[in-house]
């Protein structure tokens, strides 16, 4: 209630007061009932008789107006009644005016004029409820769920329209059937997956507009999140997985997969859903992974049932798996298992004094691959003193455990001879060479006199042929060989070049009865000079004095390193960890190495998860002064502050006075800077989702407008 008087300021003079009332409210039409009365105060008799004129005006509408006669005393109602007034359209009413006007005219007492009654105010009328407030009975549901819009509104006069926006820009009507009062049960349409392939939940807004008849009242906005279901219907599928071999040949030759021979081409046909796309594809084959479409294996290592595993991410990171099995078929490569040739007579009677027959004794085998390799073994020889081989018998089979004996006198006396048993299949060749002497006899002058052979008859290789072992022995003094060129160069040749075997020199030094103290081993090798291996059995290989090692790359690169003048006194290799850790000579060590990163030399993989952020911001950058002053660079990090951090980033070599050097594992503090990357990014794919959203919920207030 409100009300205002007036007064002439004259004691006992008569005063009019309008007092405004808010009687009730029509909420669907938006008004309020407001009663009013006019009313002259007269405490004092009043003596007049003329007609006095008035008129009231609420929210500047006039209500009343007339005349009216002011004698008399007591209170007296010149005019009431009621009047509708309009709200805004929120439903507010903020100082509503209300005035009058009264003459009065008359002089009071001691002759003083009282003049005519005026006043005005305003009054704040109570906001009628506008637009209705509404409710999701699941704020957050996955795509496909039912869900019920429930609104509250103010009055039961109110019926509403409901609208959705899921990331179009524009509403999309829900209520085609018509307007509803206070609810609407809607389902989230599966099909808006469409519109998140890179997410697994995106966010939509709901209008609710509220009429009174055709009336729009107001509109309320509430927002949603739909999230993508962890069902089989929206993962992506594999439709196909192409297995097929990668190395050209075999499957016409075998038409099957070759165990240590056979490579997989894995083809995969994949699809995402519901918009989502194929981000990834891994291979899994024998326990290793390969990665990308088609994937192409190593060779296949194992015979029987071979599973390939075929695992695909989709840009949601949701995955599927298909598993399939091809059987691989077992090879081996030909081997000789024995292979050895005598002097024989033409009876196959062993007689290496005479005999000139040949006789091999020979244990052979070829992997038949389901009887579809190709196969072949033949026995040639040759004088050693010559370069061209004879055949001296061959045949087709997949294994021979068995002798051959020659059908002629093959084997001169005078001569020692290479055999060469070859075994062939579709691969490749296996050879095997056994030396035959000449025939035995203690000493054999050449015929010139300028040449000896001892346990053999004399060839012309050399001038001193010596067949067997030889001991040389000394009493109370070094024993030593001695070459010494007179002119060119001079040099020992140990084994056979056409002959495959290990050559080896055994050092004895201790006196302790061991085999050897010290052994020099040479295996492998191809048709280049040098691309064998030396094998050093001993404890450690030392240079005294100021010697270096120099470690030379490949000749493309053609680089020599040569190492600072502490030298590198040993690189210790930690297979657990697998690093390489270079000290020098006080046992200090300067640096560690890690070298390989492949999924395959790996186990139990799984997502990383840490705060890289957190991490990465944590570091601190130093400049510094190497206290031994070689080191040129003086910007980096400390050890011991990156171990605040995380133990993991640095690795702790154990010195030779028993502390541990700390060294940066760059293989642990990388993936927590490319993690600390991916959540800065996560960040702003984040803001700029919300920007979008508001940039669009804008956009569509202002279109509504």
């Amino acid at each position: 209630m409100a009300s205002i008087t007036w007064t002439s300021g004259i004691a006992y003079a008569p005063t009019v007061e309008l007092i405004v009332n808010q009687q009730s409210q029509n909420i669907a039409e938006n008004y309020s009932t407001i009663a009013w009365s006019l009313v002259l105060h007269r405490p004092s008799y009043v003596s007049s008789s003329s007609a006095k004129a008035y008129a009231v005006k609420i929210d500047g509408v006039t209500v009343a107006s007339g005349t009216t006669t002011i004698g008399g005393s007591g209170d007296k109602i010149i005019a009431s009644g009621t009047v509708n007034v309009p709200h805004n359209s929120d439903g507010t009413k903020p100082n509503m005016p209300f005035s009058f006007t009264q003459e009065i005219g008359i002089t009071w007492t001691n002759n003083q004029p009282t003049g005519n009654a005026s006043g005005s105010g305003t009054m704040t009328l109570t906001t009628i409820p506008r637009a209705s407030s509404g409710s999701l009975s699941n704020a957050s549901p996955n795509l496909g769920d039912a869900v019920t819009i429930n609104i509250a509104r103010a009055s039961t006069a109110f019926t509403h329209e409901v609208y959705v926006d899921w990331y179009a820009g524009a509403w999309t009507k829900l209520t085609t059937g018509g307007k509803v009062a206070t609810s609407l049960a809607w389902t989230v349409p599966k099909s808006y997956a469409n519109n998140i392939p890179n997410s697994l939940s995106g966010g939509g807004r709901l209008l609710i507009e509220t009429y009174s008849g055709t009336t729009f009242i107001g509109s309320t906005i509430l927002n949603f999140t739909g999230n993508v279901p962890d069902t089989a219907e929206f993962r992506p599928t594999i439709s196909q997985v192409a297995i097929a071999e990668a190395v050209a040949g075999l499957a016409a030759q075998f038409a099957a997969f070759v165990k240590n021979k056979s490579k997989l081409t894995v083809t995969t046909t994949a699809a995402g859903a519901y918009g989502s796309t194929i981000a990834a594809y891994r291979t899994e084959v024998l326990g290793t992974p390969y990665t990308g479409n088609p994937a192409t294996t190593a060779e296949l290592t194992s015979a029987g049932t071979v599973t390939v595993l075929v695992t695909v991410t989709d840009s949601r990171g949701r995955t599927a798996t298909h598993s399939s099995t091809v059987t691989v078929v077992d090879y081996y490569t030909p081997t000789i298992t024995d292979f050895k040739v005598l002097r024989a007579t033409s009876a196959g009677v062993e007689d290496n004094d005479d005999g000139n027959y040949m006789k091999a004794i020979m244990n052979f085998s070829i992997a038949p691959v389901g009887n579809k390799n190709s196969k072949s073994y033949k026995i040639e020889y040759k004088k050693q003193a010559d370069t061209t081989w004879i055949q001296a018998s061959s045949g087709n089979v997949y294994a021979l455990n068995s002798s051959y004996l020659s059908a002629t006198a093959l084997l001169g006396l005078d001569f020692a001879y290479d055999i060469r048993l070859t075994i062939t299949d579709y691969f490749g060749s296996v050879a095997q060479i056994f030396q035959v002497g000449a025939a035995f006899t203690l000493i054999d002058f050449a015929a010139n006199g300028q040449g000896l052979a001892i346990g053999k008859v004399y060839e012309g290789l050399a001038m001193l042929e010596l067949f067997g072992d030889m001991l040389i022995q000394n009493r109370g003094q070094d024993t030593k060989l001695l070459l010494e060129q007179l002119q060119g160069n001079a040099g020992i040749e140990i084994g056979n070049q056409d002959l495959a075997g290990l050559s080896y020199i055994d050092f004895h030094s201790a006196g302790t009865g061991t085999d050897y103290d010290v052994r020099l081993i040479t295996t492998g090798g191809d048709t280049t000079d040098g691309h064998g291996t030396l094998i050093v059995e001993g404890w450690e290989i030392r240079l005294d004095a100021a010697a270096n090692i120099i470690f030379k790359q490949a000749p493309r690169v053609g680089t020599d390193y040569l190492p600072w003048a502490n030298n590198i006194k040993q690189f210790h290799n930690v297979p657990a960890s697998n690093y390489m850790a270079i000290f020098d000579t006080n046992g200090t060590t300067y640096g560690v190495t890690i070298f390989v990163s492949d999924e395959r030399l790996k186990k139990n993989i799984r997502d990383f998860d840490d705060d890289g952020l957190a991490k990465v911001m944590a570091i601190q950058h130093k400049k510094f002064d190497w206290r031994d002053g070689h080191k040129l660079d003086d910007v980096g990090y400390i050890a011991q502050q990156l171990q605040t951090i995380d133990p993991a980033f640095v690795y702790g070599v154990l010195q030779t006075d028993g502390t541990e050097m700390l060294s940066p594992d760059v293989s642990k503090i990388l993936p927590a800077v490319t993690r600390a990357i991916q959540q800065l990014n996560d960040k702003i794919s984040t803001q700029q989702a919300t920007i979008d959203a508001l940039e669009a919920r804008l956009s569509a207030l202002e279109n509504k407008a």
